[in-house]
């Protein structure tokens, strides 16, 4: 089941008031790339699994009112989730010098296979995939901002759903969709200086 079946699923049993069952399927299908997305923004594994906890309680306690796609709102619950951990971390590192609670945004290895796979043919020779591996780890060590963006496109989230993520109310204005846009537009033009040397 794909997280995007997973979430439309976990909607359907709470609309259907089957709440236990919702928060199982969350959990049994998503827990690990969930837990990933917050340890890769340098949470620790215990707290990891108390945020994936709370990412689950407050997607059953929201109102999904159906004006995005259920994974959308999902990733949106998770997102704050996390910004609310680094305001906390915030507060009690201050005083402990800039960037004590700086928040990167990185891919995790499964997305970035999603990424290669869509970019990369089956019959693609092994040089030209390492070569793709290198150039993708290479862009979220430097930009892991506008990996985030690029995972997200390379998702099929439209630019509604990419302002929502990054704090747009639904529906998003239009100033807020060309933000969007914009933001994809630079993920795309700066990861393909880190890919073009793979076409020689």
């Amino acid at each position: 089941m794909t997280e995007e079946e997973t979430a439309e699923q976990a909607v359907a049993l709470l609309r259907a008031q089957q709440v236990e069952q919702a928060a199982l399927l969350l959990h049994r299908c998503l827990a690990g790339r969930m837990q990933r997305y917050f340890e890769r923004h340098r949470v620790s594994r215990s707290e990891a699994e108390e945020l994936v906890s709370d990412v689950w309680l407050r997607f059953i306690a929201s109102s999904f009112d159906g004006r995005t796609r259920a994974v959308v709102w999902l990733w949106t619950v998770a997102r704050s989730v996390l910004l609310d951990w680094v305001r906390a971390q915030g507060a009690q590192s201050r005083g402990r010098g800039p960037g004590a609670s700086a928040l990167e945004i990185t891919l995790e290895d499964d997305a970035w296979a999603l990424v290669e796979n869509q970019n990369v043919a089956a019959v693609t020779p092994g040089w030209l995939k390492l070569c793709v591996e290198r150039a993708i780890h290479q862009l979220e060590q430097d930009d892991p901002g506008r990996a985030h963006v690029l995972w997200l496109w390379h998702q099929g989230w439209s630019a509604d759903e990419v302002a929502i993520h990054f704090g747009a109310p639904p529906p998003p204005s239009e100033k807020q969709r060309t933000a969007a846009r914009n933001r994809v537009l630079e993920a795309t033009r700066k990861a393909r200086d880190y890919f073009s040397h793979c076409r020689d």
